[in-house]
């Protein structure tokens, strides 16, 4: 003869069956703040790298450029390398750039910046994680006209100083933070998406959108 659970007993079960589901639907349906930081990282880095690949045509060598041994292993130097080899393009050299301090600030000087278009006068453009080297006027006019184009990843600066450099040709790609929300509000899931939330890539064809 089969026994009969108590009501007791059943709501028990109920309640337990209940806790498991929730678990479940909270372990499979949310990201720890370090998973989506992680998502984000590799959503930024891979599209950058895509960026790049189309600023250069898919073709030519590409020189990465960091402050020094520290930044060179750090997850945004890691995760865009690994990216752009993923496109296809080849990863030239490492270059790693002595700064010098100006108002407790670590800037890229004009003479590192010229060392390296002799050094890498044939690459197909600089990845710069270090922002933009500071020229003065008589060190835009020496430049050579043919040069690697200029792509930064999220530079010190505001977005008028970015839009004066696009009008000089100083740079061809920057990736900033966004200066408004973006599009969709669903939460990201591909890379262009994580890339969005957050960032903008801007190139000389849309530097007319930057605020003067």
């Amino acid at each position: 003869m089969k026994k009969r659970l108590t009501p007791l007993v059943a709501i028990f079960l109920i309640i337990g069956s209940g806790v498991m589901i929730a678990r479940y639907f909270t372990k499979t349906n949310t990201r720890s703040p370090i998973e989506g930081a992680e998502e984000e990282l590799a959503g930024c880095s891979e599209v950058l790298a895509q960026q790049t690949t189309r600023l250069v045509g898919n073709r030519g060598d590409i020189v990465v450029l960091t402050w020094g041994p520290p930044s060179d292993t750090a997850p945004d130097m890691r995760a865009f390398c690994q990216a752009l080899q993923r496109t296809g393009l080849r990863l030239g050299a490492k270059e790693i750039v002595p700064g010098v301090t100006v108002q407790q600030h670590l800037v890229w000087p004009a003479e590192s910046y010229s060392e390296l278009l002799e050094r890498h006068a044939g690459a197909a453009a600089f990845v710069s994680f270090i922002g933009v080297p500071q020229l003065s006027a008589g060190d835009v006019r020496a430049l050579p006209t043919r040069r690697p184009k200029l792509i930064v990843a999220n530079p010190c600066g505001s977005e008028m100083i970015m839009r004066t450099l696009f009008q000089q040709g100083l740079v061809d790609g920057v990736m900033l933070p966004r200066s408004s929300p973006p599009a969709s509000s669903k939460p990201p899931k591909t890379p262009q998406e994580w890339f969005d939330a957050s960032y903008q890539f801007v190139t000389a064809e849309t530097a007319a959108s930057l605020p003067e």
